[in-house]
C-alpha cells in the first residue's frame, strides 16, 4: 500500500508553536514577579523592625547611663561635704536648681584648702559640682541633659536630688523626698505635659559634725 506523507504549511506550524508557548511564559513571569515583591516586602518589614529595636535599645542604654551619671554625681558631692562638715552645718552647701552655669564659668578664687575658709571650700565644691553636672569638665560630653541639682541640709541629714531631661515621657515623679521637686516648673522638662520628661534621683545621707 502506498504511504502518504502529511505536510503542514510553514505559517500554520509557526502559529501552533506560538499559541502553545506564549501563555505559559507570561504566567511564569507573573508568578516570579509576585514572589520577588513579597520577599522584598518581608525584608523591608524585618529591616524596619530591626531599626526600631536598635533605636529602643540605644535610648534605654542612654537613659541608664544618665541615671548612673546622676548617682555618681550625688556620691561625689556627698564626699565633698563629708570632707567639709563645718560648712555643711553652716548651711553653705544648701542650694536649689544648680545647673546651666548658674555659678559662672570661672572658678572661685580660693583653691588651696589649707588656707581657705570652710565656706570658701564649699563655694568651690558647688562650682565644680555644677561643672560636672553640665559636663563642662569633659568638654560637654559627660554631663546630663538639662540637669538641675538641689541640696538640702537639716541637722546633719543631707538630701541631694538631681533632675535631668529624659527621652521617655511618664508621670512627673513628684514626691515629698524630692526637695521641693528639684527642677520642676522651669519648663525645661515639658513634653506633652508639664515636666513629663523630668527624671530624678534622690539620695539622703547623714554627716557628723566633727
Amino acid at each position: 500500500m502506498p504511504v502518504k506523507l502529511l505536510t503542514m504549511h510553514p505559517e500554520q506550524k509557526k502559529y501552533v508553536i506560538n499559541t502553545s508557548l506564549t501563555p505559559i511564559g507570561n504566567s511564569s513571569a507573573g508568578v516570579g514577579l509576585i514572589e520577588v515583591l513579597i520577599a522584598m516586602l518581608v525584608m523591608a518589614v524585618g529591616i524596619l523592625g530591626f531599626v526600631g529595636l536598635q533605636t529602643t535599645a540605644k535610648r534605654t542604654g542612654y537613659e541608664a547611663m544618665q541615671r548612673s551619671t546622676a548617682v555618681y554625681l550625688i556620691n561625689d558631692v556627698l564626699e565633698r561635704m563629708r570632707s567639709n562638715s563645718p560648712a555643711v552645718y553652716g548651711g553653705n552647701y544648701s542650694v536649689s536648681n544648680l545647673g546651666n552655669a548658674s555659678r559662672g564659668n570661672t572658678a572661685p578664687g580660693c583653691l588651696d584648702t589649707s588656707s581657705c575658709l570652710s565656706s570658701e571650700i564649699a563655694s568651690y565644691d558647688l562650682w565644680e559640682w555644677e561643672q560636672r553636672l553640665d559636663g563642662a569638665v569633659e568638654g560637654g560630653r559627660g554631663g546630663l541633659v538639662s540637669p538641675r541639682g538641689c541640696i538640702n541640709v537639716n541637722d546633719g541629714f543631707i538630701t541631694v536630688a538631681i533632675a535631668w531631661r529624659g527621652y521617655s515621657e511618664g508621670v512627673d515623679p513628684n514626691n515629698a523626698e524630692d526637695i521641693d521637686n528639684c527642677g520642676a516648673g522651669l519648663g525645661i522638662y515639658d513634653g506633652s505635659a508639664a515636666d513629663s520628661l523630668r527624671q530624678v534621683v534622690v539620695s539622703t545621707s547623714y554627716i557628723n559634725d566633727n
